[in-house]
């Protein structure tokens, strides 16, 4: 969804020595990859293509990140924030460095204390959560035979943050590639870059922060910290690390939390069963549809719902020969999952509350966590059929902004009785 600029090299690592065969981001393994509202979010934030470029634009844009060393809810030490930041945003988690304003500007038209341009297209306004951050625009220019060398040029436009400022411009996003990047680096270190492409599934999000997760004080607390960074080719790098800080934030154990409200990221590794969704926002309601599969049970193609059926059929006609129920299981009771958790990703802050309903039935009410972007679902949906997609239905109750300027993204913790053992 938005490609970072901060330094991949432990993950490029860590996934070039190990993690060139794991999950696509549906759960699959690579060579079962199959096209896919996920796997389309995946092609466009390779992990090695952006590593690449991510350190390119670390040659030219080099700091420091500091952690911070206060409670999430205070500004770190020395630092002041911005009084036009959170009286636009309000309270939010630490790694939160500034945020982009996009318009048609739903929460209410900006008064910008700094224009760098004028234009009809594009324009946005960022503003710095901290007084004397640096706020630069740089744009990229595309060199080579074929434009696929990538430089950085500038910065076109730059300065330092006052008490109460922000920066209007207007910065185009063309299709195909981005061509500008606008950064944030505040007074103790800590930066992010934020690439400014062109959206076509939702459109320019209303808002978008620029977050530094070594800014958290949530972010020292995360156990084998180098480990769980392998799973950024899963979802991405922002949402794992969101999801992360809010185990921690939660005080539970990330392993047992992946397994119970994110399955995909439980998937990864010699698992021989998988966790595929898709999912996409349609106005206030976001649509989930997931599925177990199992290999040698799993076709590899056709929509979820015929995967599924398929997986069904064959779990019929040949019962546990291929190991669906487990090595020690003995075949003749029914497929069956688990609902046990969701985790909801809410990029643009705006949503606060959520409807679910699954299969058809409401679960309830759910308050979203304020000023961070991943919430943690605790359901309790047990025994629901394997041989059609669980279907999750989240309807924004209530939330800021225009109706419709909300976007959400939900992974689900599937259980039951396929099992992944080989």
């Amino acid at each position: 969804m938005k490609r970072r600029i901060l330094s991949c090299l432990l993950c490029f690592c860590l996934l070039a020595a190990g993690c060139s065969a794991q999950r696509t981001e549906t759960g699959e393994r690579a060579s079962d990859a199959t096209a896919s509202t996920a796997e389309t979010r995946l092609n466009e934030t390779t992990s090695a293509a952006a590593s690449t470029e991510e350190t390119a634009m670390n040659t030219a844009i080099s700091t420091s990140a500091a952690d911070s060393t206060q409670a999430e809810t205070e500004a770190p030490t020395g630092l002041r924030e911005n009084e036009a930041f959170t009286n636009l945003v309000g309270a939010c988690e630490d790694a939160i460095l500034g945020v982009i304003y996009n318009d048609p500007f739903v929460d209410g038209d900006p008064v910008p204390t700094v224009v760098w341009n004028e234009g009809e297209y594009d324009r946005l306004v960022i503003y710095p959560r901290y007084v004397g951050s640096e706020v630069s625009a740089w744009r990229i220019v595309w060199t080579g035979e074929e434009g696929q060398t990538r430089e950085l040029e500038g910065p076109v436009y730059s300065a330092v943050c006052g008490q109460g400022d922000c920066f209007a411009a207007a910065l185009d996003r063309p299709e195909g590639a981005a061509g500008w990047v606008v950064t944030v680096t505040s007074p103790d270190g800590a930066e992010d870059g934020l690439e400014l492409d062109y959206n076509g599934r939702y459109g320019t999000f209303a808002y978008e922060y620029l977050v530094d997760d070594a800014a958290s004080p949530l972010r020292r607390e995360y156990p084998e910290l180098e480990a769980l960074y392998g799973l950024e080719t899963v979802l991405g790098g922002e949402e794992l690390h969101a999801f992360l800080r809010a185990t921690v934030r939660e005080r539970l154990d990330p392993w047992a939390a992946m397994k119970r409200f994110c399955s995909p990221l439980a998937d990864f590794g010699d698992s021989a069963a998988y966790t595929c969704w898709q999912g996409e926002m349609d106005g206030d309601t976001y649509e989930l549809q997931a599925v177990r599969l199992r290999e040698n049970y799993d076709p590899g193609e056709g929509s979820l719902a015929e995967r599924a059926a398929a997986q069904a059929r064959q779990y019929a006609a040949d019962g546990n020969k291929g190991g669906i129920l487990g090595p020690e299981a003995e075949a003749g009771e029914a497929l069956y999952m688990d609902l046990t958790g969701l985790t909801v990703y809410n990029p643009t802050l705006l949503a606060q509350t959520v409807r679910v309903t699954v299969n058809g039935e409401e679960v309830g009410v759910f308050k979203l966590t304020e000023g961070d972007f991943c919430t943690l679902l605790e359901l309790d949906c047990t025994g629901l059929p394997a041989d059609v997609p669980i279907q999750v239905t989240l309807h924004v109750e209530q939330s800021r902004g225009a109706e419709g300027a909300a976007i959400l993204e939900a992974w689900p913790g599937i259980g039951g009785n396929i099992s992944g053992a080989r």
